[in-house]
């Protein structure tokens, strides 16, 4: 704003402002003159107002002519500027102003009128900062909990404030078909009596793991069902009426049995199912996913029944008997035979799918280390970058645009890559063919399959400063290569290192841990260190070799180790 601009002295016009208003320091003015228009402001330019009536006062300008000075000023054109100066120094000398005083007011004006407000605007705007700061700082999950909602469509802002409340100790829950509101809810501290929870495990950018599980959380928001993709208004209100109705619900067949299958749909459920709105019924999501087309069915049937009057056999029974659902179990779905649920890495890609964004966790959460292994800095590190720096990145892709230049028949596309610290720009110009002495050069045709693979991948490039936004240029990432994270990984690991408590180590554990490395022979060592805390240690390397695969990394962590590759 105006009152951020820096003087001389390298203060700001709001730090001049604040000292003049508590007599840390004297109030001047450029001209006595101005003393009648700035008194109410400390000598200091505030309002639009302030500039058209300094030059009328001082140049003697018409209100008119004021005005069309003030819009000049605003729209920054150097040649019309020069033009409005020499008015306005025509005008003062005629008043008999000094001229070094009356250019140095018009630079004044000018810095100010890029940015100012008119009086009425910078009072409204004034009274809602004092109230919005005032409910953030003592109801800060309702005023989180309601900022989001009133962002709700705006994936990119959804995931701003998420991150902001997370960061200051506020726990963003996943959508519950039985807690979740249409909005986002608000749920303060005081609903929740006994000691206060940590914060989730999905991502704060610029937070330590550490740090993150040190935060306490000043209460809970819950997602709200209107902001899963494609759940519309008719859905979330048959959901809420049936909860409404019927008291919560007991699973998906009672989901199934109750909500009005005319306002819902297989898509819609999915996508709850998907972002972990039915997680109460604890059944791994894949399991509840399969049994969706079953659950409509017995659900389709029953709301038939009612409607056309009719008892069934289970209709007659008490309340309390139930049919059980018919979910289908290991070993009933191809691919599905030996796992609990999803691979972490498929979890998070259909929850970033319903939701538009990771809520639960990140595709990177434990790969730090691996991150910086293959990484010269990270997402929020390359906005200190300068023009032509060459830099390396690791994350996944976030938002994905493509075009096509018609002139040239190439296409080319543009991602924002997100990291555990934050996201970075990154443009993949076309491809281009050898020519001449000119060597081909790889473009978006080459990476195009890598980038909507939904996997972390190493972005590789040079720095472009953005410079459309003039007053504040972005650094991007112009793309020179792009490889798969998996693929390097494999290409350059010699051994995975697994870490452990000791005490942890249990016999069961140690067979099932045999049973993952078995399941994923490649080239690579493994060794094990037991650690017994302020005691001893002990590594142990393996008779086998390994593929350092995603889902075995996955897995390791899942049973307690951790794991560094080498």
């Amino acid at each position: 704003g105006p009152l951020d601009q820096k003087l001389e002295d390298g203060r700001t016009m709001v730090d001049v402002y604040i000292d003049r208003k508590h007599g840390r320091d004297k109030v001047t003015y450029p001209h006595p003159k101005l003393e009648l228009l700035l008194g109410d402001t400390y000598g200091v330019i505030v309002y639009q107002e302030q500039v058209m009536q300094i030059s009328q006062v001082l140049a003697g300008y018409s209100l008119g002519r004021a005005d069309l000075l003030r819009r000049a000023m605003g729209k920054k054109k150097a040649e019309v500027m020069a033009k409005e100066r020499a008015g306005f120094m025509e005008g003062c000398a005629a008043g008999l102003i000094d001229p070094t005083v009356a250019g140095g007011i018009f630079d004044l004006m000018e810095k100010f009128a890029a940015y100012g407000f008119n009086k009425s605007h910078s009072a409204a705007y004034g009274l809602l900062t004092v109230q919005t700061a005032w409910l953030k700082a003592h109801y800060p999950v309702e005023f989180m909990a309601a900022l989001i909602s009133s962002e709700a469509s705006d994936t990119d802002k959804v995931v701003l404030h998420i991150s902001e409340a997370r960061q200051s100790g506020i726990e963003v829950l996943p959508p519950d078909v039985n807690e979740s509101a249409a909005a986002f809810r608000a749920i303060p501290l005081s609903a929740h009596p006994g000691p206060v929870a940590p914060t989730p495990a999905g991502p704060c950018p610029g937070q330590s793991e550490s740090k993150r599980e040190r935060v306490n959380t000043k209460g809970k928001i819950r997602f709200g069902l209107g902001a899963v993709k494609g759940v519309g208004d008719s859905a979330v209100e048959a959901i809420l009426k049936a909860r409404q109705e019927g008291g919560p619900f007991q699973g998906l067949y009672d989901f199934a049995t109750r909500v009005d299958a005319r306002r819902i749909n297989k898509k819609v459920v999915e996508a709850l199912v998907k972002c972990g709105a039915f997680d109460f019924e604890q059944a791994p999501r894949w399991r509840l996913f399969y049994g969706i087309e079953s659950a409509f069915a017995a659900g389709s049937a029953a709301q038939a029944d009612r409607l056309s009057g009719q008892k069934s056999l289970f209709g007659a029974l008490s309340a309390a008997v139930e049919v059980k659902p018919r979910y289908p179990m290991p070993g009933d779905m191809v691919g599905e035979a030996t796992v609990e649920e999803w691979p972490e890495r498929v979890r998070l890609s259909f929850e970033k799918e319903a939701l538009g964004f990771y809520l639960t966790g990140h595709p990177l959460a434990g790969a730090e280390k691996e991150a910086r292994r293959y990484a010269s800095c990270n997402c929020a590190q390359v906005g200190t970058k300068r023009q032509d720096d060459k830099v390396t990145v690791v994350g996944v892709v976030a938002s994905l645009r493509e075009k096509q230049n018609k002139e040239k028949g190439t296409r080319f596309g543009f991602f924002t890559l997100e990291d555990l610290t934050g996201t970075a720009e990154v443009i993949c110009w076309g491809s281009r063919p050898a020519q001449g002495s000119r060597p081909a050069q790889k473009g978006w045709t080459d990476w195009e399959e890598l980038v909507k693979r939904d996997e972390p991948i190493i972005v590789h490039g040079q720095i472009r400063m953005n410079t459309r936004d003039e007053e504040n240029p972005r650094a991007e990432i112009t793309a020179t290569e792009i490889e798969l994270l998996s693929t390097v990984r494999s290409q350059k690991t010699t051994e995975v290192a697994l870490r452990i408590d000791a005490a942890l180590l249990a016999p069961e554990k140690a067979r099932e841990l045999k049973t993952l490395l078995g399941r994923h022979a490649g080239k690579c060592a493994v060794t094990i260190r037991a650690i017994i805390p302020s005691e001893s240690e002990t590594t142990v390397r393996l008779p086998l070799r390994v593929k350092p695969a995603d889902e075995l990394l996955e897995s390791a962590r899942r049973l307690g180790f951790e794991v560094e590759l080498r």
